[in-house]
């Protein structure tokens, strides 16, 4: 009898290994911050989703937000957190991902933030009209509160800017601005605010000179084709994540997520819609 359980025991072990792991999760994280600390910070969620599900999941950090939606595309990744102007222009484009979280700002309280635009204080800019043909920093195209719906604001009030730059960065525009690379930016208020607190800048130094209505804050997809039971269990995961680690090094100021829906990315479609006649 004991032989008989043994070699039961020895075939269970090689039927097994024989069973095929599951491949690793791969997570996108959109390059909001420096590489050091989207990297401290994303590590860390990762790990305690990867223990939640029992399952190995990889982080990657795209280097633009052109870039993640190609990896959407391509497949080579399973869900993330990305810009909600790429979720729209990724969906439009034919990209089948679906929203499952955001998370909300601790300093609006609801899972939406506010763009600014903003001006050294002694460039004479006080309002959008003084923007006529003066240089202007963006963050990406794809950057809803750096590009996207600033532009839109820019363009319907009939502003014809100079010379236009692509800074890759909300950090990177509050300096442009400061050293006078430019003459004003378009950055997200948490952004200005970081620099604020960090005292990379000071409040004297500048001028808020437009914001933005509510902004809906970047969501966290999954591709569409990843099974139901599997969404659940992420969507769960992020909407019970302690605070400690929705916080972790980020300068984003977000303290919990919450469930959303498409349909709270309809205002940037009517935005993009808009920019693309």
């Amino acid at each position: 009898m004991y032989r008989i359980a043994l070699l039961l025991s020895l075939l269970a072990l090689v039927l097994v290994s024989c069973i095929p792991a599951e491949d690793p999760l791969v997570f996108a994280a959109v390059p909001a911050d420096d590489p050091a600390i989207m990297r401290a910070h994303w590590q860390p969620i990762v790990d305690y989703l990867s223990g939640g599900l029992d399952r190995e999941i990889e982080l990657y950090l795209v280097p633009d937000y052109a870039a993640q939606v190609e990896a959407f595309r391509a497949g080579h990744v399973d869900f993330g957190r990305i810009g909600s102007s790429s979720y729209v222009i990724a969906q439009r484009d034919g990209v089948e991902i679906e929203p499952i979280a955001s998370a909300v700002k601790e300093i609006t309280n609801v899972p939406g933030y506010y763009g600014y635009i903003i001006a050294r204080a002694d460039s004479g800019i006080e309002t959008m009209d003084d923007l006529h043909g003066r240089t202007f920093a963006f963050v990406d195209v794809q950057s809803s509160s750096g590009y996207v719906v600033p532009m839109c604001a820019i363009k319907q009030a009939g502003i014809e800017l100079g010379r236009e730059f692509m800074s890759g960065s909300h950090e990177a525009s509050v300096l442009a601005v400061q050293n006078g690379t430019v003459d004003a930016a378009a950055v997200a208020q948490i952004r200005y605010y970081a620099a604020l607190e960090e005292r990379v800048i000071d409040v004297d130094e500048f001028r808020v000179i437009w914001q933005s209505a509510l902004i809906p804050n970047v969501p966290i997809v999954v591709q569409s084709s990843m099974g139901v039971e599997l969404k659940k269990e992420l969507q769960d995961l992020f909407i019970d994540m302690p605070i400690e680690l929705v916080r972790g090094p980020s300068r984003a100021g977000e303290i919990k997520y919450v469930e959303i829906t498409d349909a709270h990315y309809d205002v940037i479609r009517e935005i993009e819609a808009f920019l693309n006649k």
